[in-house]
């Protein structure tokens, strides 16, 4: 019984500490519909993703900003580019893609399309590889709008991601050509 109150406690805990990194970011970043990714955001907003984790809420005194710190965030920027770049030769070498947003500084993530198939049809078909990636407008309609697309596959590189992913993200682009031969 002490076990069930210590967790519903822990919830209780866990939905106020969301609520505060809410208002934080609205903040930060305006409301939830308005806000939007940029090269000096994400930093913030990825150590936000990293003190959540899955067994509840962490924003202090143990566990991922204790392990940034040792690290190193400048260690982490470096294999994240490393990462970036890998991906960005491996999927911009394959026929048909065509990447979108290809500025020098930019976070770790790669937004692309590929001739013939809807971005929701490569995120369904990655996603049965095991593959995550997000697909659609991003919040950035007048960026669709300019590149004349409907939307894009995005995936995202981090830390915790490896070059095998990254091997794993490009077969699985050859495979949804396959698909849609």
């Amino acid at each position: 019984m002490a076990r069930a109150r210590k967790r519903g406690a822990d919830r209780a805990a866990n939905t106020a500490k969301v609520a505060m990194i809410d208002r934080i970011l609205t903040s930060w970043y305006g409301p939830p519909a308005l806000r939007r990714q940029s090269y000096l955001s994400t930093g913030a907003l990825a150590l936000v993703a990293l003190s959540l984790s899955a067994s509840g809420v962490v924003l202090s005194g143990c566990g991922p900003v204790e392990y940034i710190n040792q690290v190193g965030i400048e260690n982490i920027a470096a294999y994240e580019q490393e990462l970036l770049d890998h991906a960005t030769h491996k999927i911009s070498s394959i026929p048909g893609v065509r990447l979108i947003g290809t500025a020098k500084e930019r976070a770790g993530v790669i937004s692309f399309v590929l001739d013939g198939v809807h971005p929701h049809d490569i995120g369904t078909i990655l996603d049965q590889e095991g593959i995550a990636v997000r697909t659609g407008h991003h919040c950035a309609q007048p960026i669709m709008q300019r590149f004349g697309i409907p939307a894009t596959a995005r995936a995202s590189f981090a830390l915790y991601n490896t070059k095998e992913e990254v091997e794993a993200l490009a077969q699985g682009i050859l495979k949804v050509k396959e698909v849609f031969a």
